[in-house]
Formats: C-alpha cells, sequence, structure tokens
C-alpha cells in the first residue's frame, strides 16, 4: 500500500488549506492575546513593583497567545518541527486539562493547527509571519497601554483602616483591613461566621456570634463603588443588572488596590449553592459558597 504524503495533495488544496489554516491562526492569536492582556489588567497587575506585574502578565497571561504565536512562527518555516509541537500541545493538554471538554476545546484544534500548518502551501510566509505577529502586538499595545494608564493613577489615599462611606443613598461603615477584611481570599460561610464574629472594633474575631458586623447586600456595595475618589452612582436596575454614571475601579475607601481580590462576597443568596459577590468594576456575578480562591474575598460592615 503506498503510504500518504503531502504531495499526494493537489497544490491548489494545499493553498486551500494555508489560507485557512493562516486565518483561524490569525483568530487565536488575536482571541488570547486579547483576553490575555484585559485579565491582566482586570484581575492581576496587583503588586507594587513593576517587574512583579510585567513577571505576572507575562507568565499567567500572555504565555498562552505567545507560545502559540511562537509555534505557529516555527510550523510556517519548519513543516516537521512545527508539527512534533503543536501535537506535543494537543497531548500536553489531555493531562493538563481535568474535563473532556477542555482537553477536546485544546486537542483538537491542535491536532488540527498541526495538519494544516504541515500540509499547507504557504507562498507568502513573509506576509503571514508579519501579521501574526503584528496582530498580537497592535492589541497588547492597543488595549494594554489604557489600562496601564488607568491602573497607574487608580486613586489610593493610603488608608486602610475603619472607613465611614456615605452617599448614593447609602452610608455605612467598612471594618478595617485586617480579619474584617482580609487581602487573601475566602469561601462565602467563612466570610459570613468571620463577620458575624468581629469585636465592635473589627479588629479582633470573638470566640462567639455577636452580630455587631455583617456582609454588605449587593445594592450596598454598587451604591458605595467609586471612581477617582467620587460616587460611581451606581444602582441595581429591575433587570438585576448594576448600572453605573461612572465606571468604578479598584481604589479606596472601598478596596486596596494592592490586593489579589477583586471580588466581595454579599449576604444574598441566589440559590442553596451559590451567593452573589460584586466586583470592583461593577459586575454582579454568582459562584459556588464553598469556592474560595485569593481574588474572592469581603470586608464586613454595619450602620
Amino acid at each position: 500500500m503506498r503510504r500518504f504524503h503531502s504531495s499526494n495533495i493537489s497544490s491548489f488544496s494545499r493553498k486551500i488549506i494555508a489560507g485557512v489554516t493562516a486565518f483561524f491562526s490569525s483568530l487565536i492569536i488575536g482571541f488570547w492575546s486579547y483576553w490575555g492582556i484585559n485579565e491582566a489588567f482586570h484581575e492581576g497587575w496587583y503588586y507594587q513593583s513593576l517587574w512583579q506585574n510585567l513577571s505576572l502578565t507575562s507568565i499567567q497571561y500572555l504565555s498562552v497567545p505567545f507560545v502559540f504565536l511562537l509555534t505557529s512562527l516555527i510550523a510556517l518555516n519548519y513543516k516537521k518541527t512545527g508539527l512534533s509541537l503543536f501535537l506535543s500541545l494537543g497531548i500536553f493538554a489531555l493531562f493538563f486539562f481535568n474535563s473532556n471538554a477542555g482537553r477536546a476545546l485544546i486537542f483538537v484544534p491542535m491536532i488540527l493547527f498541526a495538519l494544516g500548518f504541515y500540509f499547507g502551501e504557504f507562498k507568502s510566509k513573509k506576509i503571514i509571519s508579519s501579521v501574526f505577529k503584528g496582530i498580537f502586538l497592535i492589541i497588547l499595545l492597543t488595549f494594554g497601554i489604557p489600562h496601564l494608564i488607568r491602573v497607574e493613577t487608580r486613586f489610593n489615599d493610603q488608608d486602610f483602616g475603619t472607613r465611614t462611606i456615605f452617599g448614593n443613598g447609602v452610608s455605612l461603615t467598612w471594618a478595617a483591613q485586617g480579619v474584617g477584611f482580609p487581602l487573601d481570599g475566602t469561601d462565602w460561610e467563612t466570610a459570613q461566621e468571620n463577620c458575624a464574629k468581629l469585636n465592635e472594633s473589627g479588629e479582633t474575631l470573638l470566640q462567639e456570634e455577636v452580630n455587631l458586623w455583617r456582609l454588605p447586600s449587593r445594592e450596598e456595595i454598587v451604591r458605595s463603588l467609586t471612581r477617582k475618589n467620587q460616587n460611581s452612582l451606581g444602582f441595581i436596575a429591575a433587570d438585576g443588572v448594576a448600572q453605573y454614571q461612572m465606571q468604578p475601579d479598584k481604589e479606596t475607601p472601598l478596596w486596596n488596590p494592592h490586593s489579589e481580590v477583586i471580588y466581595y462576597w454579599t449576604a444574598e443568596s441566589k440559590d442553596a449553592e451559590k451567593a452573589f459577590l460584586v466586583a470592583y468594576n461593577g459586575y454582579i456575578l454568582a459562584r459556588n459558597k464553598s469556592f474560595g480562591p485569593n481574588y474572592q474575598g469581603y470586608r464586613c460592615v454595619k450602620k
């Protein structure tokens, strides 16, 4: 039996394969670059050190588009090496992801890209390479620079003690940084319990619940969010979506800009398993009550 080889495919078909492969590669590079740079400044960029922020951004958020870009550039010029690299990425996905859906969403495309670059006939490699690199750089600069300016000019008065925030129909005292306002995340039950056990000053956890403090409601957080030390004039519409006159940000007096926490638990449950959180940018979402990553924290309040 004659072995199958790329020469068995007509030149026209190989050009079609090349065009389709280049097109979808551009989409993948663009999508992951866009996602990575936006997430880097949404949930990342909280260190005070520039180098730590750059390292986190590069490793955690931009490594995926960069690896795909680099692999695509190699596959464009070195077919066998590119084939091996894409196959390796696909196999890696099988062991890295826990769900079958996650494995399939990475494994299958990597196999298709491996075959596409191997069998495709790319006539304008320099142009395609420039397009790949251009998409990556343009997206990073277009979205990264405005975000960088935003986070570096956040209002931060360095006062992380007990704060009374009033305006927009709400007046609440928010706990000082510590057990009532931690810098790391926790689950909903722990947040509820800690607020209930806070002493009057909000600095110490008591043995029993005294209920002097509590978690805020969605409406209370939304109406207290600020931007540039001004209330964002937020409210929750009839459809349950928060609306703002000015987009809030991760700033004092409500947030610590250098904390990993970007969501606050609320006292309100969606159902038996999920409770609502509010992000620093005003977005409301519901998460499993037992889910407590470092970016989901809380801040206790009292009247």
